[in-house]
């Protein structure tokens, strides 16, 4: 073959381009894998006491008579949570970065499979805790439901976001499931705060037992 034919040899028909794409796709899922496993030892914990103490101060500052409006969120974030949990599994087997013509999920790699099922498992309690708090209508499990979910919605927050944030850093592109984990991981969280914000009204209301 000649040299001119090695010039018109398009990237796609050369084996050590594509190969050199696959490594560098695969050294992304690494690094990706690896900032999302600091984020969690790092974070996740002093975050979580921050958004109980937020939690508690709502609680503290909130008025006897809520407006219609705001009673009005708090009366849909129990059926909120187990629908977003369940879109929350969906979005993980959704491409979280795409490049190179090839696209990953939390569960292409081996590197970030123990972080897929690690979000499972959280947004699965996430779901079982709000059903419980559904069927039984209880002030405990109202509690549980949303520590359950203020919790598992803030471990989506930051692992959806910061994974955004390291592979805008050059991995390649953003994929649709890092950004829905982000959007419904907010959601969960927001809607586990409304949820024990309801505590205190449900005080004084006969429909939740102690």
């Amino acid at each position: 073959m000649s040299e001119q034919d090695n010039l018109s040899t398009p990237p796609e028909a050369n084996p050590s381009a594509k190969d050199q794409s696959i490594r560098q796709m695969s050294d992304g899922a690494k690094q990706i894998a690896h900032g999302a496993k600091a984020m969690f030892e790092g974070h996740v914990a002093p975050a979580t006491r921050r958004t109980a103490r937020t939690v508690k101060q709502a609680l503290a500052e909130q008025k006897d008579g809520q407006k219609p409006g705001v009673q009005g969120w708090v009366s849909w974030a129990p059926f909120a949570l187990p629908v977003t949990g369940f879109l929350g599994i969906f979005s993980l087997f959704l491409p979280m970065v795409t490049g190179y013509g090839r696209s990953l999920n939390f569960f292409s790699r081996s590197e970030s499979r123990g972080e897929g099922i690690f979000l499972i498992v959280a947004f699965l309690l996430v779901i079982a805790s709000s059903i419980y708090f559904l069927a039984s209508k209880t002030k405990r499990s109202c509690i549980l439901a949303g520590t359950i979910g203020g919790i598992g919605g803030l471990i989506g927050c930051i692992d959806g976001f910061g994974n955004m944030a390291i592979i805008s850093d050059g991995y390649g592109s953003v994929g649709a499931g890092a950004v829905l984990l982000s959007m419904l991981s907010t959601v969960i969280l927001v809607a586990s705060i409304l949820a024990l914000l309801g505590l205190r009204k449900s005080a004084t209301d006969s429909s939740l037992a102690a």
